[in-house]
């Protein structure tokens, strides 16, 4: 497994039953899958060994049903394997064959459109 791209400080949409929260951290993209890397405090080192490898934090490339890139100029935009972005977005939105929907957001500049 070796890593394609990375997008650092970006937040994770989590929900609760306080509402919605954000957990900030570092998103990869692999060649087998997505992961996100939440950022750790001082004291739990050995935790973020841990939450990288967790499946609420990552995702496997043929698992992701569709990709969704979102700005909040312009519409949404389904990628494909041949999709070119013409603005960059602010959030990404992963809908899984399992049914999870994992939600992240970059920061105030956006993630560069080469990373898709």
């Amino acid at each position: 497994e070796y890593i394609q791209e990375v997008a650092d400080h970006v937040k994770k949409s989590s929900s609760s039953r306080d509402g919605e929260g954000h957990i900030p951290g570092t998103l990869y993209c692999t060649n087998l899958r997505v992961a996100f890397l939440p950022d750790s405090s001082p004291n739990n080192e050995n935790d973020s060994c841990c939450l990288f490898m967790c499946s609420d934090y990552e995702v496997a490339l043929p698992c992701i049903g569709k990709l969704v890139a979102v700005n909040s100029f312009t519409k949404a935009k389904v990628l494909t394997s041949t999709s070119t972005l013409k603005f960059i977005p602010e959030e990404l939105i992963i809908y899984c064959r399992d049914f999870r929907v994992l939600r992240f957001q970059f920061h105030e500049n956006g993630l560069e459109p080469q990373a898709f």
